[in-house]
């Protein structure tokens, strides 16, 4: 099971979930799951199969053909009145793209309660652990509070899970593409790389490397993602922890979205 967390034996430190079902791709069978797979940070060693495989279309196999000429249920839209006219990007013009700014703002605007939906949702997400991930998520951000991190970090603490419903493979990458534009470069590095970093307390359990963080020793941010997962994100599966709704970092979260990148 040692390829399963990246050891050198693996192609390209290839690791796949805990085997629970066989499935097939590209003739290629592999183990998948799920109990522990939202722990790896899949973007840094994940392998294509198709790369190692030289797969062609004639070995995909049947359920996966593409091949039919059925038509399928085709989706409409209707142009929006005072829309950009291109249909083809290259063909865009200046005008074009005035008429999209003017618009950018609406989408940024949204981007506060689109986050606050994906929170509300990581509520249902448990996965086994005491608590579900919406009050792991406050509760890494309130410790960090009781013990004075400004608010950028909060926000880093609270958000550094949400992508677990959408990416969870490798949703530190989901966060931290989130706060990016927000954020220093630390802080951005810490929530990205805090998957590997919170291995170190348990990776061994499963037969891994617990150590596989060492990678990064002497980065300078190192001792700042250290900090973030000894101290709030770790320790924060306590469900008897005075832990406060998201009600009450909701303000906080729609200023820190709000602000002029």
């Amino acid at each position: 099971m040692d390829w399963l967390f990246g050891q050198p034996e693996g192609p390209r430190g290839q690791k796949h979930r805990w085997a629970s079902t066989r499935r097939s791709a590209t003739g290629l069978s592999y183990a998948t799951g799920s109990t522990f797979s939202n722990w790896f940070e899949l973007c840094d060693r994940v392998y294509i199969v198709a790369d190692l495989h030289n797969s062609r279309a004639a070995d995909v196999p049947e359920e996966l053909d593409m091949t039919s000429t059925e038509t399928p249920n085709l989706h409409t839209t209707s142009t929006q009145p005072g829309a950009a006219t291109f249909i083809r990007m290259e063909d865009s013009t200046k005008q074009d793209w005035q008429i999209i700014m003017d618009q950018h703002q609406d989408l940024a605007d949204g981007v506060a309660d689109n986050v606050l939906a994906q929170l509300r949702g990581i509520e249902t997400a448990a996965g086994g652990f005491a608590v579900d991930r919406l009050f792991h998520s406050l509760q890494t951000a309130y410790r960090a509070e009781l013990d004075g991190k400004d608010e950028k970090y909060l926000m880093c603490c609270l958000l550094h899970d949400v992508g677990d419903l959408l990416a969870p493979d490798n949703h530190p990458a989901i966060a931290a593409a989130i706060v990016k534009p927000f954020v220093s470069e630390g802080y951005h590095w810490m929530v990205a790389k805090h998957g590997i970093f919170q291995g170190y307390h348990f990776w061994h359990h499963l037969g891994g490397d617990r150590h596989a963080r060492d990678r990064f020793e002497g980065h300078e941010f190192y001792d700042l993602c250290d900090e973030f997962i000894a101290k709030y994100d770790m320790p924060a599966f306590d469900p008897d922890f005075a832990t406060p709704t998201l009600d009450y970092y909701e303000p906080m979260l729609r200023q820190f979205f709000a602000r002029e990148l």
